[in-house]
Protein backbone atom coordinates (compact mmCIF):
# COMPACT_ATOMS: atom_id res chain seq x y z
CA UNK A 1 0.00 0.00 0.00
CA UNK A 2 0.93 3.14 -0.71
CA UNK A 3 -0.45 6.88 0.31
CA UNK A 4 0.41 10.71 1.29
CA UNK A 5 -1.19 13.60 3.00
CA UNK A 6 -0.74 17.15 2.54
CA UNK A 7 -0.57 19.84 5.24
CA UNK A 8 -3.82 20.91 3.58
CA UNK A 9 -5.27 17.88 3.78
CA UNK A 10 -5.28 17.07 0.76
CA UNK A 11 -4.54 12.53 0.64
CA UNK A 12 -4.24 10.24 -1.80
CA UNK A 13 -4.18 6.26 -1.35
CA UNK A 14 -3.22 2.92 -2.96
CA UNK A 15 -3.81 -0.59 -1.75
CA UNK A 16 -4.07 -4.35 -2.97
CA UNK A 17 -6.77 -6.44 -1.90
CA UNK A 18 -7.16 -9.62 -2.12
CA UNK A 19 -10.35 -12.16 -2.48
CA UNK A 20 -9.58 -15.58 -1.51
CA UNK A 21 -12.81 -16.96 -3.19
CA UNK A 22 -14.85 -17.99 -5.89
CA UNK A 23 -17.90 -16.42 -4.91
CA UNK A 24 -18.51 -12.49 -5.19
CA UNK A 25 -18.00 -10.39 -2.18
CA UNK A 26 -17.72 -6.34 -1.80
CA UNK A 27 -14.75 -4.73 -0.11
CA UNK A 28 -15.04 -1.28 1.10
CA UNK A 29 -11.24 0.42 1.91
CA UNK A 30 -10.78 3.73 4.24
CA UNK A 31 -8.10 5.37 6.29
CA UNK A 32 -8.39 7.54 9.61
CA UNK A 33 -5.37 9.48 11.00
CA UNK A 34 -4.28 10.02 14.82
CA UNK A 35 -1.64 10.84 16.60
CA UNK A 36 0.20 8.38 19.09
CA UNK A 37 3.80 6.96 19.66
CA UNK A 38 5.89 5.68 17.06
CA UNK A 39 4.76 1.98 17.30
CA UNK A 40 0.99 3.75 16.83
CA UNK A 41 -0.22 2.26 19.89
CA UNK A 42 -2.71 4.04 22.53
CA UNK A 43 -3.70 6.31 19.24
CA UNK A 44 -5.95 9.68 19.41
CA UNK A 45 -7.94 9.35 16.48
CA UNK A 46 -7.98 12.72 14.42
CA UNK A 47 -10.54 11.68 11.96
CA UNK A 48 -13.23 9.59 11.70
CA UNK A 49 -13.00 6.83 8.49
CA UNK A 50 -12.74 8.18 5.32
CA UNK A 51 -14.04 6.05 2.29
CA UNK A 52 -11.06 5.53 -0.41
CA UNK A 53 -13.44 2.90 -2.09
CA UNK A 54 -15.80 0.10 -2.75
CA UNK A 55 -15.13 -2.54 -5.16
CA UNK A 56 -16.94 -6.37 -5.84
CA UNK A 57 -14.36 -9.15 -6.04
CA UNK A 58 -15.00 -12.31 -7.33
CA UNK A 59 -12.98 -15.41 -8.72
CA UNK A 60 -9.81 -15.17 -6.20
CA UNK A 61 -9.70 -11.62 -7.48
CA UNK A 62 -7.04 -9.34 -6.49
CA UNK A 63 -7.73 -5.67 -6.88
CA UNK A 64 -6.26 -2.27 -6.96
CA UNK A 65 -7.83 0.09 -4.73
CA UNK A 66 -7.45 3.84 -4.83
CA UNK A 67 -8.79 7.42 -3.60
CA UNK A 68 -8.18 10.28 -2.42
CA UNK A 69 -10.10 13.59 -0.99
CA UNK A 70 -9.64 15.94 2.05
CA UNK A 71 -9.34 15.97 5.47
CA UNK A 72 -10.60 19.44 6.51
CA UNK A 73 -9.64 19.21 10.23
CA UNK A 74 -6.24 17.66 8.93
CA UNK A 75 -5.44 20.96 7.67
CA UNK A 76 -5.26 22.40 10.90
CA UNK A 77 -3.67 19.21 12.88
CA UNK A 78 -1.06 18.23 10.43
CA UNK A 79 1.84 18.80 12.61
CA UNK A 80 -0.14 16.23 15.04
CA UNK A 81 -0.49 13.47 12.59
CA UNK A 82 1.29 10.33 12.83
CA UNK A 83 -0.45 7.66 12.30
CA UNK A 84 -2.56 6.39 9.70
CA UNK A 85 -4.95 3.29 10.32
CA UNK A 86 -5.76 1.55 7.27
CA UNK A 87 -9.33 -0.04 7.20
CA UNK A 88 -10.93 -3.02 5.00
CA UNK A 89 -14.72 -4.56 5.74
CA UNK A 90 -15.98 -7.16 3.34
CA UNK A 91 -19.72 -7.80 2.82
CA UNK A 92 -20.86 -10.94 1.03
CA UNK A 93 -18.40 -14.33 0.69
CA UNK A 94 -15.61 -12.80 2.51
Amino acid sequence: MQGWLDETGIWQFSMEVHHGRLRCATYETGIRLGKGNPACSNVEWLTGIEPVSRLRHCNSATRIHAGGGEISRAASRFAETSCVRVVVRCEGNC
